[in-house]
């Protein structure tokens, strides 16, 4: 078996290379797109004294042409554009023309295109926003390409007619060697081969990043540097990462090298340095790394460069510690040379028989006398080096028999997170596969197109059942290679599958998951599939049903997309499962569950539903209250919402939608515990509410029509208020609320859920339905909190924070008491509607955040978002947390901005962001409350 990398972050295990990865059974959260760095206008080349102007796109307003130049690049999105501009609902008024000219064959489609895109920006009330056109594009199931749009481009960025851009120049080609160390050795090596040949086919496919670890002196340097000497073909930045001392200096070295500013952040001055040879080959070694400092700002770089073009800049990290970037999975091992390992056993056969030499001749040590005679004498000295000598071998043989039952034990805890570690013998293996809950997947979709083995005889030879339990397949399935590997799979360890979790883009590839079901699986106790922009066919899923699949209790179905073979197959799996207990649907079909008598948990996911079609759809909400009837007996958990991201991109801002008469089977859900709904004007539920209210332990509600007050509606029905008083609702402990703008109605909350231990509150927009300035501030929200005394976990999304920074930090200051019964709290803004500002801050200030640091040194965790301050008060910062030992990957509570960022705004809106205070309440009013 070939040693591979397990990951708790990705359940994959490669059946061609045998990687074992572990992950967490809880799915990544997405992650917030990262916004592409801004390049600056102008460098001037040290090498060759010439001038370069590289694009700067304005990162507030993106041009029309920029879009459509990204938009024509996808084919699915150009063989479909019709789609695209019924979607956008904006009719042009010459599209008739258009359209015969795109039939015509004459096709110039970037301009039917240009045309179509500049016509919807005109008609838009204010120019449309990044995250607009992202809503528009999954709606019409353009998932590729809008995918490529939001890497591109920032959400929060506005689109406009027309943009002027900077004139690339193109220099020529570069080679930038910088401080690497010359080769120790001439001609190839010989007692590397392997690790060298890692690393060079590391580089050949493209990777992003290596780890070359290993231990002290074995050679990590010498290894690097050969490779750069011998076999890269490119430019080489070396940065010595011993300490932060010398990290710091090889940046000032470098920059006085490319004669710029030493006072540029790192990320800066490797973007000068990628800008002047990105047409060739370029690697950055980071040498000696052991600081988790420089481990965290290494990563970011690395994250950084994610966003860049080809050629991928190639990034190699030196360690001693394996356990540094755990996310790296590529990685080049070190170890000590075979003839050292001889030499240690040589040693050890000479140590054992001189211990024994030294025994005997202790034991039996002739001695001659003054008569000449010889007699026999137990030598003292001697026997005490021999029997040192045995026991030191002894305790060594003890100790590799032990640590393995140390190390087995230490693994079996639930406390141990393992990030990643190496498969490399047999030992290890059965450890890890031993383990409970490993989260061990065999994923199908990963090719090696240089294994000698083919898959159907690596299969054959696997003999180890443990690691066909979950079977994945996430990537995009390829309908030549996909069905072949599940049925095969399927067919030798059929009975020892009990978890598959597939990606299909192709609708053919589903005829084989049904073959697979009905032939072997028995077992089978989780169904997860998700479906991408495949084309409809036909007689794919025969009529007969697959047998009873009693121990599958969770089926997940995500796609965008409803067909008829879909609908059969969700059907077909449905009946076979009696036992189901947690289901996700996609919204659009709603299949007969009389068959389901445990079913407990239920959500119908709105992944890429245009709500405004939701509405108009009624006979789908009738299906989907007879099937609620079905089951409302049973369900203890409901769930109308996003499975793959928290919200909607953008709300609707359709005033006239007609408000539907959906209502709830209300007396039957007696055992609902969990409901959420982010449609509450699609999906009434205060009635619903108002009878399940007080069994309820969690609540999310959320509206889809920025018009809509149906989260105003809801609340006031079941929270008391001075005139309909209610009695409190003990069981409910959690509570997430979005869009929510009136500060009373907080209040009110406080008084309806008094034993609440966790509340989210987002508010995405800076209006509310009436779109009147939202009064939902920093400080109103936190006041209103402290009348939770159970509370333990805090959440607030707010638009905006107070103008000062001054004004943040005493309004969270005011909540000091709300702090010490915390045990997390976190803040952020959910529209970054300024750049990031960096600002040193004054005495006042510093003084003022120390006392708001020791006020929350008490919490497990906090993070407060979107506060930059410059590169010396940051340091302060960090400095004052290390003397009260406050962790820095605990409590997030500051970012050093870039050095060179604007501060201007960077949202073009009506609103004017600070025209209110937000400091949010008279800070003398609570003084003495506050006191203690």
């Amino acid at each position: 078996m070939e040693y591979g990398t397990v990951n708790v972050n990705q359940s994959i295990v490669d059946l061609t290379t045998i990687n074992l990865i572990l992950s967490s059974s809880k799915a990544a959260e997405t992650r917030p797109v990262k916004k592409p760095v801004k390049l600056s206008d102008e460098y001037v080349d040290p090498l060759n004294q010439s001038c370069l102007n590289e694009t700067a796109t304005n990162l507030g307003h993106i041009s029309t042409k920029e879009i459509v130049d990204l938009l024509i690049t996808d084919e699915y999105y150009v063989t479909n554009w019709k789609q695209f501009y019924y979607d956008l609902r904006a009719p042009h008024p010459d599209f008739v023309q258009l359209e015969m000219l795109y039939n015509s064959g004459a096709r110039p489609f970037h301009d039917i295109i240009m045309k179509i895109l500049n016509n919807w920006v005109a008609i838009q009330r204010n120019p449309p926003s990044v995250r607009k056109l992202y809503g528009v594009l999954l709606s019409g199931d353009f998932v590729s390409v809008a995918e490529t749009l939001i890497k591109a481009f920032p959400l929060t960025a506005t689109i406009i007619p027309e943009q002027s851009t900077h004139t690339v120049r193109s220099i020529r080609s570069q080679v930038l060697n910088f401080e690497v160390p010359p080769s120790p050795f001439i001609g190839p090596l010989t007692n590397r081969t392997k690790e060298m040949v890692q690393l060079i086919d590391h580089f050949k496919f493209n990777r992003r990043a290596v780890v070359v670890t290993g231990p002290t002196s074995v050679g990590k340097t010498s290894l690097v540097a050969h490779f750069a000497a011998t076999e890269f073909d490119g430019s080489c930045i070396w940065i010595d990462a011993k300490n932060s001392a010398t990290f710091t200096n090889s940046f000032s070295r470098l920059a006085a090298k490319l004669e710029i500013s030493p006072d540029l952040s790192a990320a800066k001055i490797l973007e000068k340095v990628y800008t002047l040879v990105s047409n060739r080959p370029i690697m950055f070694v980071f040498d000696s790394i052991s600081s988790p400092q420089l481990e965290t700002e290494i990563t970011q770089l690395i994250q950084i460069f994610n966003e860049y073009p080809q050629p991928y800049p190639f990034f190699v990290l030196l360690t001693r510690s394996s356990k540094m970037f755990s996310t790296i999975s590529d990685r080049v091992v070190l170890n000590a040379l075979e003839y050292v390992k001889c030499f240690t056993i040589i040693y050890a056969l000479v140590e054992t028989i001189c211990g024994l030499g030294y025994l005997v001749v202790g034991s039996y040590g002739m001695q001659m006398y003054n008569d000449g005679s010889f007699r026999t004498r137990i030598l003292t000295s001697s026997i005490v080096a021999g029997v040192t000598m045995l026991i030191h071998q002894v305790l060594l043989i003890v100790w590799r028999k032990v640590e393995r039952k140390i190390l087995t034990q230490i693994l079996k805890q639930a406390s141990i997170r393992l990030k990643t570690c190496r498969l490399v013998n047999s030992f290890w293996n059965d450890m890890v596969l031993s383990l409970p809950n490993t989260r061990l997947a065999l994923d199908l979709n990963r090719k090696d197109e240089h294994s000698k083995i083919s898959f159907l005889e690596l299969c054959s030879s696997q003999e180890d059942a443990k690691l066909v339990k979950r079977i994945t397949c996430l990537g995009r399935t390829m309908e030549d290679t996909f069905p072949p590997k599940l049925l095969q799979v399927c067919d030798k360890f059929g009975t020892r599958v009990q978890i598959l979790e597939l990606h299909i883009s192709q609708e053919i590839s589903l005829s084989s998951v049904h073959q697979a079901l009905k032939n072997s699986c028995p077992n089978l106790k989780q169904l997860r599939i998700s479906f991408s922009r495949f084309q409809t066919s036909t007689n794919l899923i025969p009529g007969e049903v697959i047998p009873a699949k009693q121990n599958l209790t969770i089926f997940k179905v995500s796609s965008k997309r409803i067909t008829e073979n879909l609908t059969s197959f969700i059907e077909v799996v449905i009946n076979a499962s009696p036992n189901l207990k947690e289901a996700i649907l996609t919204w659009g079909f709603f299949p007969d569950l009389s068959n389901s008598k445990c079913l407990e948990s239920l959500t119908i996911a709105l992944d890429g539903v245009d709500q405004f079609r939701i509405v108009r759809v009624k006979d789908k909400l009738s299906d989907l209250s007879h099937m609620l009837s079905q089951i409302s007996d049973q369900l203890i958990k409901l769930s109308f919402a996003y499975v793959k991201h928290d919200g909607p991109f953008d709300l609707d801002g359709t005033m006239d939608f007609e408000k539907i008469k959906f209502r709830f089977p209300t007396m039957k859900m007696s055992k609902l515990q969990t409901f959420r709904n982010l449609m509450t004007e699609v999906f009434r539920c205060d009635d619903l509410l108002q009878n399940v209210v007080h069994n309820l332990k969690s609540l999310t509600i959320g509206r889809a029509f920025s018009k809509s007050k149906s989260v105003d509606e809801t609340l006031q029905k079941i929270c008391p208020s001075k005139k309909n008083k209610l009695l409190p609702m003990p069981n409910m402990t959690n509570l997430t609320v979005v869009e929510l703008h009136d500060p009373n109605l907080m209040e009110r909350l406080v008084a309806a859920f008094p034993n609440l231990e966790k509340f989210k509150l987002k508010t995405f927009y800076p209006t509310d339905f009436c779109k009147k300035n939202s009064r939902m501030k920093l400080g109103v929200a936190l006041k209103a909190c402290r009348g939770w005394k159970a509370l333990k976990h805090l959440e607030f999304g707010l638009p905006k924070y107070p103008k000062q920074f001054e004004d943040i930090i005493k309004a969270l200051l005011k909540a000091r008491k709300l702090f010490k019964q915390l045990k997390t709290f976190a803040i952020w803004r959910t529209l970054s509607f300024d750049e990031e500002r960096s600002q040193d801050l004054s005495k006042k200030e510093m003084s003022l955040f120390k006392q708001l640091l020791l006020a929350m040194s008490g919490m497990e965790q906090v993070e407060i978002d979107g506060l930059y301050i410059s590169k010396k008060s940051a340091e302060s910062i960090i400095a004052f947390m290390a003397l009260i030992e406050m962790s820095v990957d605990k409590f997030s509570v500051v970012k050093q901005a870039s050095d060179d960022e604007s501060d201007e705004g960077s949202i073009s809106d009506d609103y004017d962001w600070h025209r209110e205070s937000s400091i949010d309440f008279d800070f003398s009013n609570d003084s003495d409350e506050d006191s203690d």
